[in-house]
């Protein structure tokens, strides 16, 4: 899969990248830094290829309907939950609250705080 990107909530502009290499998200942020972050680098995401703008537009399209941009359906708004590390899950509907969990020392190192790490199940 790579990643895909999913919609924290039909209601919010909050959008998470989702690696299925880490099985968690790589970025987040509002639907405008998505397309900066996917787009506008040589590289994209982590390393991984930058993507085409028309690509990204029908991404989201796909993110805003049905939650992802997976067109198999992974993490849609009916998926019951999302791999995160392995043996743990986390509830999709829960995703908007894990998405805010994420604090600084996330985006500096990508280890999860205590906060997200408490809403996953075994």
């Amino acid at each position: 899969m790579g990643v895909v990107i999913l919609k924290a909530t039909p209601d919010r502009d909050l959008y998470c990248i989702w690696s299925s290499v880490v099985d968690q998200p790589t970025m987040l942020g509002t639907r405008s830094d998505v397309t900066e972050d996917l787009g506008e680098h040589e590289m994209g995401p982590r390393g991984c290829t930058a993507w085409h703008p028309d690509e990204i537009d029908s991404a989201l399209r796909r993110a805003d309907e049905t939650g992802t941009s997976s067109v198999r359906g992974y993490g849609n708004w009916g998926d019951p939950a999302l791999m995160v590390a392995p043996g743990k899950s986390l509830r999709r509907d829960r995703l908007g609250s894990f998405l805010d969990a994420l604090d600084s020392r996330w985006y500096a190192t990508g280890e999860l705080p205590e906060t997200a790490i408490d809403m996953l199940k075994d």
